[in-house]
């Protein structure tokens, strides 16, 4: 469950904000002023909405006093008009979203998974391939400095190695004098699943025109010169940073929040690569709503969102930050978790069960509860491939299915237990 930190002055706003949280999994910590919100927020929230007008204390003042305390919180001010000079203002605090009350329930969502999102995003993630030692040394240790995590790679190294190794968010290409120039270094990698909307900034020891015009006609999508001022080389490349997540929100299903199965798909292959080369571990997991036509039939579709919306929640708020979620279609999902075997992830799974059949949907006195089955195959004792991965989770799946439903089923069929269900798992009333 995430956690937001909510400080405003207006119970009724509290309120709402507190029962929103609850429908969607997320608790909401409230505070009414700067001295409440240090007490009660610390160190443990992943978020913060403020109102930018309290009566005892300037909100904008709130938010350095928070981020004194934590500089990377994430914050989204609300306020009750839209006056321009106001978010101005909140831009310059250090707002991610500016939101006008009344506050909608899809305003609140949008705005709880962005924070969430971002509060939960790994450093970003940069490869350099530059050929000359020194000019690696002083650009490296600009992006140190300024928190991202850095990998340099020469020409003549297998790039495709670094890359899979790293999963950068932002590729920078400088110097290089292998086979390739620098632009159809750009065109190769651009050309390579999953690689084919990387961000690629190109550095040059002058960023004239005939370079910056063969940049970008190579797919970069910036051109700098290595004499950049090094506070314009990390802006621009964290704006890189929130371009690509952007665009990979726009991939996302609007009900769970979860990246859609094409964007899954392309992060899997990479993954499944890596975990090939360096013969490690890797198990794929999926997962079905148990009788959801059912709840669409008897409660109607919205509440089959609802449904759809608190899985989504849930897996957003568990398991590893690099671990893989998505929305697979209809009432199922996929997860992938890297380095992971399927023992282990029969139990972290079993978790999300208990946790996730113990929610009430609808009102009383109609309140009902869902489960959900689950397959799971590992590489590479299941296959080798995204299609033997996922055939081999679904047949174990609708063996979970054909044997009662409400459990996860990893092991192959000459385990007797395999299919038992889990112990306590409440079944819908």
């Amino acid at each position: 469950m995430g956690r937001l930190l909510v400080v405003d002055d207006d119970a009724g706003f509290i309120e709402q904000m507190g029962q929103l949280g609850r429908h969607h999994l997320i608790d909401v910590i409230p505070a009414k002023n700067g001295d409440e919100a240090l007490a009660l927020g610390g160190d443990i929230v992943d978020g913060a909405i403020i109102n930018v007008r309290l009566e005892a204390e300037d909100g904008f003042e709130v938010a350095r006093r928070l981020r004194a305390h934590d500089p990377s919180l994430p914050l989204a001010f609300v306020a009750s008009d839209e006056d321009l000079s106001i978010r101005a203002a909140a831009a310059h605090a250090g707002a991610m979203l500016f939101v006008c009350k009344p506050v909608s329930p899809e305003q609140f969502l949008e705005t709880a998974r962005t924070l969430l999102q971002e509060g939960r995003r790994e450093v970003p993630r940069v490869l350099f391939i530059e050929d000359d030692p020194e000019v690696a040394r002083y650009i490296s240790g600009i992006l140190d400095a300024a928190g991202f995590r850095t990998l340099l790679a020469e020409s003549k190294q297998p790039i495709f190695e670094s890359m899979e190794r790293l999963c950068p968010d932002v590729l920078i290409i400088g110097s290089v004098h292998g086979v390739i120039n620098a632009p159809d270094l750009c065109r190769v990698i651009q050309t390579t699943r999953p690689w084919r909307h990387l961000p690629v900034v190109f550095i040059a020891a002058e960023a004239q025109q005939e370079t910056t015009l063969g940049a970008f006609e190579a797919g970069g999508v910036d051109h700098l010169s290595r004499s950049v001022a090094p506070e314009m080389l990390v802006a621009r490349l964290r704006a890189c940073v929130r371009s690509r997540l952007e665009a990979e929100s726009c991939g996302r299903c609007p009900v769970s929040g979860l990246p859609l199965r094409r964007s899954f798909i392309d992060t899997l292959a990479a993954r499944i690569e890596e975990a090939k080369r360096s013969r490690g571990m890797l198990s794929v997991a999926l997962i079905d709503l148990d009788d959801f036509k059912s709840v669409n039939d008897r409660f109607g579709h919205l509440m089959g969102d609802q449904v759809i919306q608190a899985m989504g929640s849930l897996l957003n708020c568990r398991f590893r930050s690099y671990d893989l979620r998505s929305r697979w279609g209809g009432e199922e999902f996929a997860l992938a978790f890297p380095g992971e075997s399927a023992r282990v992830c029969r139990r972290l799974i079993e978790e999300v069960l208990f946790e996730f059949s113990d929610l009430n949907f609808g009102e009383e006195p109609t309140t009902f509860n869902v489960t959900f089955t689950t397959g799971i195959a590992s590489l590479p004792q299941d296959g080798e491939s995204i299609r033997e991965l996922i055939a081999s989770a679904d047949r174990r799946l609708y063996r979970g299915k054909r044997a009662g439903k409400a459990r996860v089923v990893w092991r192959t069929q000459r385990h007797t237990n395999e299919v038992e269900p889990l112990r306590g798992t409440p079944q819908r009333r």
